[in-house]
């Protein structure tokens, strides 16, 4: 069924091949959502880190995650 929840938005951080989080049943999910592609390219990021879902030990990963969510809140609050 289509999304009730068009305007929504959604940031998805993971890695690859990582044991500890389910990185292909989130992938697969967001595959297999019925949501219309326009609304899909503009509302869901997914990206990855290299110290995984415990980006908050890794220098890198950190600074990386917070230039990524200032920008996907920006871009959520100028879409409003």
């Amino acid at each position: 069924r289509e999304s009730s929840y068009p305007t929504a938005e959604t940031c998805t951080e993971k890695r690859s091949h990582f044991l500890a989080t389910p990185y292909w049943a989130v992938q697969y999910t967001l595959d297999h959502m019925t949501v219309d592609p326009k609304i899909r390219k503009e509302n869901i990021r997914t990206d990855h880190f290299q110290a995984g879902h415990m980006m908050y030990i890794d220098a890198p990963s950190m600074t990386k995650l917070r230039a990524d969510l200032r920008h996907f809140y920006e871009d959520a609050v100028a879409r409003r």
